[in-house]
């Protein structure tokens, strides 16, 4: 095995076994491990395939007293994560905190590592399941229409089931399992597959079949895009399995299942539940991510029932039942989303799609576009001179 899969098999997994932090903390320093310098795990356990795993799947080794290794490459990565990208991948481990109880089993049936569906996820979206980018890849691990068609990521009750977490990680880990059995078990190829598609490294990889990821006549082969984005994967599994030792916090989150008490929103709730459990960054991405079906706009019925983390079920009832908040969130939210919004066309120019569409409108947004003209996912294609309806301010 290439020397950087098999440092990662081992990092990926050291500790994937401990149970969750009870609460939000940092971790302090621990007596730091010179980069590039063999690490041993302590008391290494041997891990037995799945039975939902019958390959011969190298992440999954029974043997985890492997040497770590890290290239140019990786440490670079890993510093970007800890320099300029710090506040990113905190915000990655915050969000994956909340989804993690409900992806982790996915990734555990399928015999892949936890810790390798952070890294896809923090590069991917920093963890945000309502993700979309102008090539037309959607969620929280960003898969493109095509692709998704072939997993099952269709529209369901009018829904793009690549926003619903749980539907896109297990495509995700379908996905690295095909590619794994078609890639020679080389991680580093599969998630290079992942992000520059599997036709491209098909070829090259039946051209060189002994090149690894990292080898020029792979490596100088792929975007700029891909070479960046392995590495990043990688090292932010890495950095999700050793917090301790560069001081990162580590974060946890228990759900619980609630029914709404009076019609509102995920917005509103948003607003009334203000910094609850000391989140001063409020509890919209969360309550999104938890709950994709609902739309942040969309006035949800008394009796609803509703995915949050225990703290928000505890402060719920306090704050946003017939509190003066919960009122002034309703009247805000009735103001921002008129029962019958001011439309007015738009006619689509050339190089415009959808979400460019909602960041240039300032009423606009991608979900409200979508449902005021009916649009079909996965992919959302518009043509050139075709009239849309968008909302006006005002």
């Amino acid at each position: 095995m290439r020397f950087l899969i098999t440092a990662l098999s081992c990092a990926l997994f050291v500790g994937c076994a401990s149970a969750p932090k009870t609460e939000i903390q940092t971790v302090a320093m621990a007596q730091p491990v010179p980069l590039g310098k063999p690490l041993t795990p302590s008391k290494p356990e041997p891990l037995a395939t799945p039975a939902a795993a019958p390959i011969r799947n190298r992440l999954v080794a029974a043997n985890l007293s492997y040497q770590i290794d890290f290239s140019p490459q990786l440490q670079g990565a890993i510093d970007d994560w800890l320099t300029w990208k710090r506040e990113d991948f905190i915000e990655a481990l915050e969000n994956f905190a909340h989804l993690q109880p409900k992806l982790a089993p996915i990734y555990a049936e399928a015999g892949l590592p936890e810790a390798l569906l952070f890294g896809m996820a923090a590069k991917e979206s920093l963890g945000r399941a309502h993700s979309y980018s102008p090539a037309g890849a959607v969620g929280l691990l960003q898969f493109m229409p095509a692709t998704a068609m072939r997993y099952g990521l269709r529209m369901q009750d009018r829904m793009d089931l690549r926003l619903d977490a749980q539907a896109a990680t297990r495509a995700n880990a379908q996905y690295i399992r095909d590619q794994l059995n078609l890639l020679d078990q080389d991680l580093s190829l599969v998630l290079a597959a992942y992000n520059s598609g599997e036709g491209r490294l098909g070829r090259l990889h039946r051209a060189h079949p002994n090149a690894s990821f990292w080898d020029k006549e792979i490596n100088s082969q792929l975007p700029e895009e891909t070479r960046d984005f392995v590495p990043m994967v990688l090292a932010a599994s890495w950095l999700y399995m050793n917090p301790q030792q560069f001081g990162l916090p580590t974060f946890s989150s228990q759900h619980q299942t609630i029914q709404l008490t009076r019609p509102t929103s995920l917005g509103e709730l948003t607003i009334c539940l203000a910094d609850a459990g000391g989140n001063h960054d409020g509890w919209f991405r969360t309550l999104r991510n938890l709950n994709p079906r609902w739309k942040p706009d969309q006035r949800m019925l008394a009796g609803s029932e509703l995915e949050v983390p225990n703290v928000v079920a505890e402060a719920y009832a306090a704050r946003c039942v017939d509190t003066p908040i919960a009122e002034s969130a309703a009247q805000l939210h009735a103001a921002n989303y008129p029962t019958s919004p001011s439309l007015v066309a738009y006619v689509v120019r050339r190089g415009d799609t959808l979400a460019a569409i909602a960041r240039r409108v300032p009423c606009a947004s991608f979900e409200g576009l979508v449902k005021i003209n009916e649009l079909k996912g996965p992919g959302y294609t518009l043509k050139l001179g075709q009239t849309l309806q968008v909302p006006r301010c005002g």
